[in-house]
């Protein structure tokens, strides 16, 4: 299930340009910006790609500026991302050339990095990779100017809120997808998010140079947020008392544009978010029911830092081990992707509740895999698919009578 809003990403991206007074044009997917100078254009997109022109074991880096020019003599880092990667011995600094580029050999088929670049606090990195057989490698990676003020920089934040009920916690977890419409890096020096009084088992995936760590009754931020789109994300847990309802603040970072609450049903489950419209009953794209509600603000609004959680109907002991615990929450290359969890009837099949736990605890090493960097993008969607796909149809069948 995504947590962010169902409706088409022009809506959304209409929403955030009305928040930042900007405009915005969406194409075929992609955007064009007015930047100071008022004129159009599109945003530069960073790359990790196979290279058939160069040898195995051989990787071209290219560093480009926002407006796609080399950036000459500009230092890098390559960083091994998992335990097998080795430069194969010292190496003397890594510059690029008078067009931009650097050219690396030697380096081990099958072994995973990533190309890391300083500028100032802040850290613009490419995509995890893996060294292919047979072929050399290319990474194109944009680097900006870079802002430490949200204020100075073209923010615009999409906030989502998914609410998950177990037997005497409810889980939560937050992804924020980071728009960035202008043309310098916003680097998030730290970025305090409350939590509610309670809170536990605070989580989160570091991505980039992008983290989540825990202070005190909250979360702090820190990271790079260039321009275009970046996710970022973290989860924690509340507990209850069974058969009870709760109220539950949940914080936000500043610049939120437009946020969405999603909670699974259950009988008699249900929720309300203070000031937003009443939540309306949706499906999941594994065809289970949920609840959700949205709401967009305006910038000439009081500074919305937080959300107050209502839940009602909220079931008694045992309950909750009827019900699956989701899809596995897996973070997609491009944006934050989660399965969201579904009531399991009482007449299960071992077979298939065996089937279920498999498919879950793959997808979580799968998950941790794609982070340490040991899964290669293309292997990890196809494998991530298989496994929504199994995990879908064992938990249709133990639906079923």
């Amino acid at each position: 299930m995504s947590l962010r809003s169902p409706r088409s990403r022009s809506f959304v991206l209409g929403i955030v340009a009305f928040f930042l007074s900007a405009a915005v044009w969406a194409e075929g997917g992609g955007r064009r910006i007015d930047d100071a100078s008022g004129k159009l254009r599109d945003p530069p997109r960073d790359g990790v790609e196979g290279a058939p022109d160069f040898p195995r074991g051989t990787l071209l880096v290219e560093l480009r500026d926002g407006d796609d020019s080399p950036v000459r003599g500009h230092a890098f880092d390559l960083e091994a991302t998992d335990a097998h990667a080795r430069p194969n011995g010292p190496r003397p600094a890594l510059r690029t050339d008078a067009a931009g580029d650097a050219r690396i050999d030697g380096l081990d088929a099958g072994s995973g990095y990533r190309i890391a670049v300083t500028e100032g606090p802040a850290v613009f990195t490419s995509a995890a990779f893996v060294m292919p057989e047979g072929v050399g490698f290319r990474v194109h990676l944009h680097i900006h100017p870079v802002v430490t003020a949200i204020d100075e920089a073209r923010v615009a934040i999409e906030a989502g809120i998914l609410a998950e009920v177990e037997d005497d916690r409810v889980q939560v977890r937050q992804v924020f997808v980071v728009h960035n419409l202008g043309r310098t890096a916003w680097y998030a020096g730290g970025i305090r998010i409350a939590l509610p009084a309670g809170a536990t088992e605070l989580r989160s995936n570091p991505s980039g140079d992008r983290s989540i760590t825990a202070v005190d009754s909250g979360a702090n931020l820190r990271g790079t947020f260039p321009p275009g789109e970046t996710a970022f994300e973290f989860g924690w847990d509340f507990p209850y008392a069974p058969g009870s309802s709760l109220a539950v603040t949940v914080g936000l970072p500043p610049n939120v544009a437009v946020a969405n609450v999603v909670m699974q049903t259950g009988p008699g489950l249900s929720f309300t978010v203070d000031g937003f419209p009443a939540p309306t009953a949706s499906r999941d794209g594994a065809g289970f029911r949920v609840l959700m509600a949205e709401r967009a603000f305006r910038r000439d609004e009081r500074p919305t830092s937080e959300l107050v959680l209502r839940v009602t109907g909220l079931p008694s002991a045992g309950w909750a081990r009827g019900v699956a615990a989701g899809l596995a929450l897996v973070a997609a290359s491009a944006t934050a992707v989660w399965a969201l969890a579904a009531t399991a009837r009482s007449r299960r099949r071992s077979s298939e509740e065996e089937l279920e736990a498999r498919a879950r605890e793959q997808a979580r090493e799968l998950g941790a895999a794609h982070s340490r960097g040991e899964v290669d993008p293309a292997r990890f969607e196809r494998e991530k698919q298989r496994l929504i796909a199994t995990l879908a149809a064992a938990l249709a069948r133990l639906e079923s009578p």
